[in-house]
């Protein structure tokens, strides 16, 4: 079987609910992309490119002045101390991968919490105890970063399909990833010119904490609930199959010594996926 009948063959797997969950055809439309033309537009903020339909009596090809964009590529503009102004920047492809990573992580552990508070059992209560703190904070912070990249995927489509590109974020760094406020957060129903530049670094996160695993005494727990595995969402071309072989991850950023020296911890890693 050829790399590309192989990748059809593969199909999206437990993908979220999408009433609740507002960025499943942003993610479908990135593991399964229209015609494209093969020019980037290089937007400020954001690359892009146009998509390409065809006539219905002819197989010529025209760029279609009613399609939506497809974004390809985000960024946030900052300056160092002296002054010197450089990108941290996100690929499409890494913002749904990290939108994969952050639902199965929110899967995880509200399924894990929800089993923890509704046990009975005595030895299982004694060890929720130990691990309450730690697991809702956990807990919350998944949510929150999978919430949030969720709702800007949501925004960035309405833009997509408005055929507008963002000029600026609503509100740009700094952000602490690990601690965020109610103020640095995306709301459900927002405007789409509310969408700050969180998203680019909620995915560096997720990005970055997702092959860590999840904590030992946090698997351990779920064995002694006897938590069923929690559904693991899957993309083609995005995520990991059983009999698909991925290259390992490849290092790459923007802004070059600036970005590697002031803020190493959101490095891009781009993930390129090889279909054999």
């Amino acid at each position: 079987m050829s790399s590309i009948d192989q990748r059809r063959s593969l199909q999206p797997q437990l993908l979220p609910n999408r009433p609740c969950f507002v960025g499943c055809s942003f993610a479908l439309a990135t593991s399964s992309p229209p015609l494209l033309s093969d020019h980037v537009i290089k937007g400020r903020l954001v690359w892009y490119r146009e998509q390409i339909a065809s006539t219905s009596n002819s197989l010529d090809y025209f760029k279609s002045v009613n399609t939506p964009y497809h974004f390809d590529r985000f960024h946030d503009i900052r300056r160092d101390d002296s002054g010197q102004e450089y990108k941290v920047s996100c690929t499409r492809e890494q913002f749904t991968m990290a939108w994969i990573a952050g639902i199965n992580g929110h899967r995880f552990h509200a399924e894990l919490l929800f089993s923890a508070k509704t046990a009975e059992e005595p030895e299982v209560v004694s060890r929720y105890r130990q691990l309450k703190t730690d697991l809702v904070k956990a807990a919350k912070q998944w949510s929150m970063l999978y919430e949030q990249v969720d709702l800007a995927m949501n925004l960035l489509e309405q833009y997509e399909n408005s055929r507008i590109v963002p000029y600026y974020w609503s509100y740009q760094w700094p952000y602490d990833i690990t601690d965020l406020e109610m103020g640095d957060l995306l709301n459900p129903g927002c405007a789409k010119e509310k969408l700050t530049s969180l998203f680019i670094y909620a995915a560096h996160h997720l990005l970055k904490i997702s092959p860590q695993g999840y904590r030992n005494d946090f698997l351990e727990f779920a064995d002694m609930l006897g938590c069923p595995s929690p559904d693991i969402c899957r993309l083609p071309g995005l995520s990991s199959y059983d009999d698909v072989q991925e290259d390992p991850p490849e290092l790459w950023l923007d802004g070059a010594r600036s970005v590697a020296e002031k803020a190493p911890e959101v490095l891009a890693i781009r993930r390129r996926h090889a279909f054999r």
